[in-house]
């Protein structure tokens, strides 16, 4: 599994609940599902680090949602 966040400027999406696990790196132009059902697609994708608090990091992705 890899861990990420999703994220979206849009107002209307704004309280939505999105994955944070994902079984793949989503591909631009693909479409991720929120927990209420909504989708958006992917326009970028940033790959990243987690820094936690003993100094460990762990990589992510952000994944940037639009219409």
């Amino acid at each position: 599994m890899i861990k990420g966040i999703c994220r979206t400027n849009l107002d209307n999406f704004e309280r939505e609940t999105w994955p944070t696990t994902f079984c793949a790196v989503p591909r631009i132009g693909e479409r991720v599902s929120a927990h209420s059902g909504k989708t958006l697609k992917v326009v970028s994708i940033t790959h990243a680090e987690q820094v936690h608090t003993m100094g460990d990091c762990h990589p992510r992705i952000i994944v940037e949602l639009n219409k």
